[in-house]
């Protein structure tokens, strides 16, 4: 069963960091994809005003609906939080940009997550 949760550990975070090739920072936190308790992607996030999407990684079998679940999820954990506009930033993965966009990312900023979830389900499909 694939889970989708908030990382609480520092360490992962930073491990998460490593395989991104970034410089780890306090104010990052992460989303974790877990299949069966194995850890199968990740996304790092700022969260502040704005939401900044910093950087997604799955492993390759999981493929385009994994990065966009994982951004999905980032997304709605900022808008419980009460940030409601988000932007990618400019160190954010070409290639894992290019997988997001049939799923109605269109735009590296989003002005309102909420209409971004509630009008673009499964955009890809």
């Amino acid at each position: 069963m694939l889970e989708l949760r908030k990382t609480e550990n520092e360490d992962a975070v930073r491990s998460f960091c490593q395989y991104s090739n970034l410089l780890y920072t306090d104010e990052y936190e992460s989303y974790a994809a877990l299949d069966r308790g194995k850890l199968v992607g990740y996304c790092i996030f700022q969260l502040g005003g704005t939401l900044t999407i910093v950087d997604v990684g799955v492993k390759e079998e999981y493929g385009a609906e994994l990065c966009d679940g994982l951004v999905r999820a980032v997304f709605h954990y900022a808008s419980a939080s009460g940030v409601n506009s988000a932007i990618f930033a400019d160190v954010f993965d070409d290639d894992i940009w290019k997988l997001l966009q049939p799923y109605g990312y269109t735009d590296k900023s989003v002005h309102d997550i909420d209409n971004f979830l509630s009008n673009c389900k499964k955009c890809g499909h």
